[in-house]
């Protein structure tokens, strides 16, 4: 709904129409409900911050842009990087102290008062943020993410190159084969038009995408589930691009073109339901095979973090 009114009240119909067809048979979307993480969470929370900074760009009102910071707060609670995303919201208040000409001393108030706020709410919902037990596990990610501490969930890491990883092995999978070259040629002419005619609106969806996609596609650890949260500027941003490519159109290439479009989609989602929710689970059918083929006795030795196993604990009790 909120991809929906946002590509409707802010570009067109027709935008919100397309943009929200995409989200429904998105793969990523529905991987991200199967799995239940917090990156559900997130999508929702910075598709609000992104609606709120919108209208505060439409309305011209500070009232927006502390609700912003609320609403970065109760997300930074969840997931503490996403206090990058003020980043974004103190360039509007920046944007918006200079057209209405606000000295600086208001402008740092107004600066401070919404870090405050920001800060308070995040250590009021996490409190765990303050713990021993934080510290140690923040290093422990930092070191996971970075790709100095080597695990086995992460070997497919290994030599990759930045950002064309997740064009050539992650978009491909939560938006689909076709979607994601549409996506490259969308994201340079929404870079293009925006910069060129300094719309903030489409300005404001390039640093949006930006700021949640570039942080974790820098991260040694390419996890799609960290793509995510990105997926409804991904799809905003292509939708805009088609309404605008297909006004120029004529009526038969129209048709081709979302065809393609709506065939791909609706393939792609009816593959991954299938795999996910029709087919046994694939570690399920691995410890039915090693059942089978393996001796009950014998002794195995396991990954520590290998979820992987458990189907194997009530076949093999030898397992260290």
């Amino acid at each position: 709904f909120l991809i929906f009114y946002i590509g409707y009240k802010f570009w067109s119909l027709k935008v919100g129409m397309l943009a929200s067809f995409l989200t429904i048979f998105s793969t990523g979307s529905i991987q991200a409900s199967h799995f239940g993480t917090f990156e559900s969470f997130l999508t929702l929370m910075y598709l609000l911050i992104f609606l709120l900074s919108l209208v505060f760009i439409k309305r011209d009102k500070l009232l927006y842009f502390f609700l912003s910071a609320i609403g970065i707060g109760l997300t930074s609670a969840v997931k503490i990087n996403s206090v990058i995303i003020f980043a974004i919201s103190f360039f509007l208040l920046i944007v918006y102290s200079k057209q209405k000409k606000i000295p600086f001393h208001k402008t740092f108030f107004y600066t401070f008062i919404s870090v405050i706020i920001l800060i308070f709410l995040t250590i009021l919902l996490s409190p765990y943020y303050t713990t021993l037990d934080f510290k140690n596990l923040f290093i422990y990610e930092k070191n996971l993410l970075t790709g100095s501490l080597p695990v086995f969930y992460t070997e497919e890491f290994f030599n990759t190159t930045p950002i064309i990883y997740q064009f050539l092995h992650v978009f491909p999978f939560l938006i689909n084969p076709v979607l994601t070259v549409i996506f490259i040629p969308s994201l340079l002419y929404q870079a293009y038009g925006g910069l060129k005619t300094k719309n903030m609106l489409s300005i404001m969806l390039l640093l949006f995408f930006l700021v949640i996609f570039l942080p974790s596609a820098l991260l040694f650890a390419k996890w799609t589930r960290y793509i995510v949260p990105a997926l409804p500027f991904v799809y905003l941003i292509i939708a805009i691009a088609l309404v605008d490519f297909l006004k120029r159109k004529v009526l038969h290439v129209k048709y081709f073109v979302l065809s393609i479009i709506i065939t791909a989609n609706v393939i792609s989602a009816a593959s991954y339901f299938i795999t996910a929710f029709v087919r046994q689970d694939s570690r399920i059918e691995a410890g039915l095979w090693a059942k089978e083929y393996i001796p009950g006795n014998v002794n195995i030795i396991s990954e520590i973090y290998d979820l992987g196993i458990t189907p194997f604990n009530q076949y093999f009790p030898n397992i260290t």
